[in-house]
């Protein structure tokens, strides 16, 4: 079972980064009065759901890190990428290869983050299941 598990884990892992690449689902959103692109259609989902906490805690794996809730994402980055001004939102980096970046973003900053020029395409996690 926990070798399924870790097949799952890949599986996903690998079509999150595919789809990151190949910039598939990349929509815009309006955040803060700025028009703000490439935004995956997971993103927007989660950004039209913000408002009901416990909705958003059915359908996505969100973390309590120091009393504040945080959202995994992956984001695929250009060459201007700063990680201070990632880390400037409250964003904790987590594993980088090469242009893309896993991170977890407060729920609240996801906005902001989307703001940010040298991101091309940010993807939340969604929550997975086996049966």
């Amino acid at each position: 079972m926990i070798t399924n598990i870790f097949k799952v884990v890949g599986t996903l892992f690998f079509f999150s980064v595919l789809t990151i690449i190949t910039g598939c689902k990349t929509q815009s959103v309006n955040a803060t009065n700025h028009e703000v692109k490439n935004a995956s259609a997971n993103t927007l989902m989660f950004l039209s759901q913000q408002k009901n906490m416990a909705e958003l805690e059915k359908q996505y794996d969100l973390l309590t890190i120091d009393g504040k809730k945080y959202i995994g994402a992956m984001m695929m980055v250009n060459s201007d990428y700063n990680e201070a001004a990632v880390k400037q939102t409250g964003a904790l980096i987590g594993t980088k290869i090469g242009n893309v970046i896993s991170i977890k973003i407060p729920t609240d900053k996801i906005k902001e983050v989307l703001t940010l020029s040298f991101i091309q395409n940010l993807d939340v996690d969604t929550k997975i299941s086996i049966k």
